[in-house]
């Protein structure tokens, strides 16, 4: 079926239409990211790249399964109500997931929450998938037009996603997308009254009673709700009340029901997505300055005394008031560093002067100059300070804490600490600050630096990552001055297993720099006497460029003895534990293999420095401290989520298409398995491929967000340009053409295992949009030759089995959901660049497994091919 029967108006309101859902749709999917990172913990928010994709191959299966259902004469009004329900069901997926309780235990009420949580935030990507597989079937004629407005939608979906984050935070950017939504089916409400035109249909009937009655109910309810609170909460309601979000969302819907319903049917088509639209703008903006729509519980906890919260593309930051007067401030309600007090007068105070982060100054009192990476609430600087450092230079990522925070409404409280004239502040990542600096530094300091937060590209593309891996060593240590000294404190958690792996660090980079006595170079000390770890323990590692000198190892253990520190290793008092073990260790590699936790050095291709697990102890990941829980729990929180996605692509995908398909495997079943196991192969290695190429951007753009929205934002537009390549290529030479295009992306992945780390460090230095610019044109030549195999497979299939289409559509749909799962899990276990030559050995997998020829089918079967090959392309 083709869009003969459509005028050219139409379809160009269908164009817009469409471009404006899947602009939403990216939106969305970003932004869920964020909030549930926030909500939840980071380990949960890359299951929103999975979500989404389950909910479009849902979507699509039922296009295919129930054609009868979407016609063609009903395109418009299919297009309107699918997306009308696509931006209603944005908010209140939203709201649901606002009270969601999600811990980091595996009881059966946790799985099942999560699970809820999964199908509930599904059911949006549901609805903008059945209007961009409806609109594909009916517009074939025209697929390249509107498949241009699909992904440059999307595309424009993952640029707008920064700023309007940035301005609107988590719950105001979902605010936009059901915005974009509500615009969207204004633009088919043009289509749908063009359709009642055509067929007769009066545009001025009357009003419609159930649309009035439920709107009507929907206002009560609100008002019920909103009453309620006020009754409860002594009339604060709107700053505090939990449920303030559903009762003026719930009263503004019915109220757009009310005033639509109550309106002729023709004009009720712009009537209801115009009010929703306008309802979108008012509530974001009203929500900046009320916040009724706001983080309820975080980690499982309701939040408490929350005096300061704001949102950006990476995190959100709130500042709690503790019942003693100090001020907490949290990452994504978690991370949490105290704001400090200061009078302005930093010299005089004890603390600063006595605290074991400040170790190093106690050996170097008024160095020249000082990096603080990660400053947070100012309590390094403030130590730097008051050990006379003439400059302190701090490198914060996080523009919220320098200027909404510290410069802003805590300055008086802070002492103005970020704007004392010795101390300069830079927004910025710190690995990116240190290679692109010419600066030489006397003590390079970061403690504590962890934010527990995933940023919009989803979890484990974590920016302290990046601090904590050998490279990132061996530029901090190229950036000391010839007696400097880099100083990391962490906490000392089920005995030393995160300060050893910072051991294992300082020994690899030590060793690519050609130390020739590296026991000398290494210091650590702790609060508190002997090895016990506490959740209250912290302990503080120096790595000197040169060996340290035995005056310097006498002062500090004077240091350690007048304030009750211990000293866990120096050079000169080697401590029988597993610090010195390790340093002095003849046969290093012997001591990992039998050490309890992970703790080998951590490198650029697989920098996750916090999972310290083996893999024979990967049930132990919820025993033991909390820390060390949280630590480790990502690992088994992605392998439940393989097994939640895996269950319910089953449930929702797979098996429909062997209820309903089965008989399309009955003809020549050998070959038509390998065109479901072609499928198959092409979700996975796509999505294992994709989010290799999201890690290896992180460092050169200095930021995992800016990573995701540039490497989606190439891989969509270039592998669009490759899928629409390929019509160049006859049906009858496409498995041919498809064998040496892998082999092509096979030779161009090795190229990047190899290239790529070069190109991206010899860059790094340049101003983020040249970084930009060029990242963009070494991701387009694979961009453009992944887009081209699902087309190719569906022009191999199509003449000759056209039944297997939607099996190909189905499964391809299933196995990106399960890939992107997957893909994570590997990059975990082996590292980034394994990820990537799995994913070519993926599609190289494909190429063999693709048929040439299948068996014969029906005259009928070749015609049906035409009309459902434009579903099958990649959204």
């Amino acid at each position: 079926m083709i869009s003969s029967a459509l005028t050219d108006r139409s379809k160009q309101a269908i164009f817009y239409g469409i471009g404006l859902i899947c602009l939403a749709s990216l939106l969305f999917e970003l932004t869920l990211t964020r909030i549930f990172s926030v909500v939840m913990y980071y380990h949960f928010a890359f299951m929103v790249i999975s979500l989404a994709m389950f909910g479009f191959g849902v979507s699509g299966l039922l296009a295919y399964l129930k054609p009868n259902w979407f016609p063609l004469e009903r395109l418009g009004k299919r297009l309107w109500f699918h997306s009308v329900c696509f931006s209603v069901t944005i908010i209140l997926s939203l709201l649901i997931v606002l009270q969601a309780q999600v811990d980091l235990s595996f009881k059966q009420e946790n799985i099942i929450k999560l699970v809820v949580i999964y199908l509930v935030a599904a059911i949006p990507f549901f609805f903008v998938g059945v209007c961009v597989s409806i609109a594909m079937t009916h517009l074939s004629d025209v697929i390249g037009k509107l498949y241009f407005y699909d992904l440059l939608g999307a595309s424009l979906g993952c640029v707008v996603a920064i700023p309007v984050m940035n301005v609107l935070g988590g719950p105001g950017a979902v605010l936009v997308a059901a915005l974009m939504a509500a615009l969207g089916a204004l633009c088919f409400a043009n289509v749908a009254r063009e359709e009642m035109r055509l067929i007769g249909s009066p545009t001025n009937a009357q009003s419609n009673p159930f649309v009035i009655g439920t709107g009507l109910l929907l206002v009560c309810f609100g008002l019920i709700l909103l009453g309620s609170g006020f009754s409860t909460l002594g009339g604060s309601y709107l700053a505090k009340g939990q449920y303030s979000s559903w009762a003026v969302m719930t009263f503004l819907i019915g109220l757009v029901l009310t005033v639509s319903g109550s309106q002729p049917r023709g004009r009720r088509y712009k009537l209801l997505p115009l009010t929703l639209a306008g309802v979108m703008v008012v509530a974001a903006l009203v929500n900046l300055k009320v916040e009724f729509i706001r983080v309820i519980f975080s980690k499982g906890h309701q939040e408490q005394n929350i005096v300061f919260s704001e949102w950006n593309s990476f995190s959100r930051i709130s500042v709690e008031a503790d019942p003693g007067g100090s001020h907490t401030m949290r990452i994504d309600a978690d991370a949490a560093t105290h704001v400090v007090r200061t009078s302005g007068k930093i010299v005089d105070d004890k603390p600063f002067r006595q605290g074991i982060s400040g170790a190093a100054y106690h050996l170097r009192e008024g160095v020249e100059n000082v990096l603080v990476i990660g400053p947070g609430g100012g309590w390094d600087i403030a130590t730097a300070v008051a050990h006379h450092a003439k400059n302190v230079t701090a490198c914060e990522i996080n523009p919220i804490i320098v200027n909404s925070v510290m410069k802003g409404q805590f300055k008086e409280y802070s002492g103005g600490l970020y704007e004392f004239p010795n101390v300069h502040v830079h927004v910025g990542e710190g690995r990116s600050f240190v290679r692109n600096s010419n600066q030489k530094f006397d003590i390079i300091q970061a403690t504590l630096v962890d934010t527990w937060a995933a940023t919009a590209g989803g979890a484990l593309s974590l920016t302290e990552n990046n601090l904590y891996t050998v490279e990132a060593f061996e530029d901090y240590l190229n950036h000391l001055s010839d007696t400097g000294m880099i100083t990391m404190t962490r906490w000392l958690i089920d005995t030393d297993q995160q300060n050893l792996r910072l051991v294992s660090l300082g020994l690899e980079a030590l060793s690519r720099l050609k130390a020739t006595n590296p026991e000398g170079h290494f210091m650590l000390v702790a609060s508190g006497k002997g090895l016990e770890a506490t959740n209250q323990r912290i302990c503080t590692f120096l790595l000197k460029r040169t060996p340290f000198t035995e005056a310097e190892i006498h002062q500090m253990e004077a240091d350690c003895a007048k304030n009750e520190y211990s000293i866990l290793y120096s050079p000169l008092a080697k401590m029988d534990n597993s610090f010195t073990k390790l340093i002095t260790a003849k046969d290093r590699a012997a001591f990992y293999q039998d050490y309890r936790y992970d703790i080998t050095p951590t490198f650029d291709n697989k920098p996750f420095f916090f999972f310290t697990l083996k893999p024979k102890d990967f049930l132990n990941a919820f025993s033991g401290d909390y820390e060390m829980m949280k630590n480790n729990a990502g690992l088994l929180a992605l392998v439940s989520l393989l097994g939640i996605v895996f269950v319910l692509s089953s449930l929702f995908i797979i098996v429909p298409l062997v209820l309903f398909k089965r008989d399309a495997l009955r003809t020549d079943t050998f070959n038509r398995v390998r065109v479901v196991l072609y499928f198959a192969a092409l979700g996975i290695g796509f999505m294992a491929i994709e989010m290799a190429l999201l890690q290896k951007f992180v460092f050169f753009l200095g930021h995992p967000v800016y990573a995701l929205a540039v490497v989606l934002f190439s891989i969509l537009l270039f592998s669009s340009l490759g899928s629409n390549y390929t019509e160049r290529v006859a049906a009858d030479t496409a498995p041919s053409f498809l064998q040496k295009l892998v082999g092509v992306l096979c030779v161009l992945t090795v190229v990047y295992l190899f290239l790529l780390p070069t190109l991206l460090y010899t860059f790094v230095g340049l101003a983020v949009p040249l970084k930009i610019v060029i990242s963009i044109a070494l991701l387009s030549p694979i961009a453009f030759l992944m887009g081209m195999p699902l087309p190719l497979g569906i022009k191999t299939i199509r003449q000759r089995a056209a039944e297997m289409i939607p099996w190909g559509w189905g499964v391809n749909g299933a196995m990106s959901v399960l890939g992107s799962v997957l893909a994570v899990t590997l990059a975990v276990n082996l590292g980034y660049n394994a990820l990537l030559v799995f994913g070519a050995g993926v599609y190289v997998l494909a190429a063999i497994t693709l048929p040439g020829k299948l068996g014969s089918v029906s005259a009928p079967e070749r015609e049906t091919a035409v009309e459902i090959e434009a579903q099958a392309q990649p959204s």
